[in-house]
Order: structure tokens, then sequence, then C-alpha cells
């Protein structure tokens, strides 16, 4: 049985290296840009800590391979010596082009120390992340979909909001980035068995609760730190209601313009601006909600009732 587990592991390496390699060769733009980045690595000294953001780069996009289940299953202890051996695959060519050129040696030892280690903490986390995104409402499944696929870049954006709160302008450019990435949550339309079973049970007021409360929860410490940063600016707190407008704008055109046949709702740049207008105006984005809900609700009931 352990002969045939090695003999899998082997094929296994193989049939990788082989996939890279095939895919290099059918693809020119990812051949070119591994040739750019290899000659600008090789022949180009750059600081320290742009080699030590290559490394976290390449082990995060291999530890967060979707085949991790399937390794498990098919090496069972051994799904981590293969990650852990393609890390340091990885280690050894960035290594050899960057040697001559780095003066801090306790970064290779810090990466390759990482290398092994990263594949182990990188599954914990992940399930960790899962578990602490079950514990999220039902009411907000559009928000447990868009984290479960890459709940990093959400985290990354939030932790941005707080850090450009020491200027107003900072502030509402990344507010703004912050709304976009709602409408990008809010575009996707789920199957009609999810739709059904879901307003079944609740009515789509108790969403629209549902969804401020959580996002205020999200929202409020920003704002907070915000007003205690610049006292000189208060008037820009007043945002935070067509902020929660604008939120309830999104869900309400969701649920208005619902299909079972279709999977996105689109949304363009002249619409979101349209939508922050109303929004800021308060009174067309409340009439707006109520129109949307009436419609919204209609679409519902033939629905359920079907």
């Amino acid at each position: 049985m352990n002969d045939l587990k090695n003999r899998l592991f082997l094929k296994y390496l193989y049939f990788r290296c082989k996939q890279i390699l095939r895919l290099l060769n059918n693809s020119l733009d990812y051949s070119v840009c591994l040739t750019v980045a290899s000659i600008i690595l090789y022949f180009i000294k750059l600081p320290d800590y742009i080699y030590l953001i290559i490394y976290f780069t390449c082990f995060s996009f291999l530890n967060k391979r979707r085949d991790t289940k399937f390794l498990a299953k098919l090496f069972e202890n051994k799904s981590f010596l293969m990650q852990i051996q393609e890390n340091l695959i990885v280690f050894a060519f960035v290594t050899l082009l960057i040697y001559s050129k780095i003066t801090d040696f306790k970064i290779l030892i810090f990466c390759f120390l990482w290398a092994i280690l990263s594949p182990k903490i990188s599954f914990n986390m992940d399930i960790l992340q899962l578990k602490i995104i079950d514990l999220l409402p039902v009411h907000i499944f559009e928000w447990k979909s868009a984290l479960r696929k890459n709940i990093f870049s959400y985290l990354i954006l939030y932790i941005l909001l707080f850090l450009s709160s020491y200027h107003p302008f900072t502030y509402i450019v990344m507010l703004l980035l912050v709304l976009s990435s709602f409408i990008e949550i809010y575009k996707y339309l789920e199957p009609k068995e999810l739709y059904k079973s879901y307003f079944q049970k609740f009515s789509l007021v108790e969403k629209y609760k549902i969804s401020l409360k959580v996002f205020n929860v999200i929202i409020i410490p920003p704002f907070i730190l915000f007003g205690f940063i610049n006292t000189l600016y208060s008037e820009f707190l007043l945002l935070f209601f067509p902020v929660n407008l604008f939120i309830l704008e999104i869900i309400s055109r969701k649920y208005k313009n619902y299909s079972d046949n279709r999977r996105i709702i689109e949304f363009n740049p002249v619409l979101l601006i349209i939508l922050l207008i109303k929004s800021i105006l308060i009174v067309p984005s409340l009439y707006s909600i109520r129109n949307n809900t009436q419609i919204a609700n209609k679409k519902i009931s033939v629905y359920v009732s079907n």
C-alpha cells in the first residue's frame, strides 16, 4: 500500500511539472510574464522587502489551490508533503534568481521555514475562516458566498478603509470602493430553489433589517475613527445615512429585477453614480426603495405561491 502511494506521489509530481510546462507552452501571456519577471529578478537589484513579498505571493498562490481536499483523500498524511515539495521547488527557483542580490539572508531562512509551514497553517486558517463565515446570519447569504471565495480581498479593503480615515478625500475614495464591492456581491442572483426556500421563511423587509444591522456593525467603527481624527470635518459623518440607503437600493433593485433565467444583474458606472446621487438626496432614494420593494414583493409572492 505504501509503495502504491509512493508511486502516486512521484507520478503526481511529474504530472504537476508537465502541467506547468504545457501551460507555459500553450499560453503566450503566462510564458512572457514568467520570462520578464525572471529577467527582472536576475538582472535588477530590488529592495529586500520586495523579495519577501514575492516569496509570500508565490506561497499564497500555491497554498490556495483548489485540489487540497482531493490531495488529502489521495495521499492522506502525505498531502502536505506534496504541497511543501512544490513550495520548496518555487523557493529554490526564486532563490537562484535573487541569491546574489539579497543582502539580508534572514529573509531566505524565514521564507524557507514559511515554505514548509505555510501549507498546514493555510489549511487550518481555511477551516477557521469557514467556521467564522458560517456564524453569519442566513439573511446575508450573498456575503457568505463572497467571503468563501475571497475573504482576504475584503479584509484588506476593510483595513484600507480604516487607514484612509486620516483625511476626508482618501476616506471618501475608499468608502466608494467599499460600496462598489457590495455591488459586486449583490449582482449575483441566487438559484430559484434558494430564492423560494428563503422567502418562504422570511420577508424582504426582514432581509433589509438584518443586512443593514450587519452592514452597520462593519461600517460604524471606521466612521467613528474618521470623526475622532477629523473633528473639523464632522459633517462628513452625515454620509452614514446615504450609505445605508445605498445598500438598500442595491438589495431592492436586485429583487425587483430577479429572474431565475439569469445569474447576474449588470451594474455599470453610470448606474453607480445615479444610485449615489439618489442616496445623497435621500427622498428619491426612499421613493425608489419603496417602489422596488413593492415590485419585488409581487415577484416573491408568485414564486412562493407556485
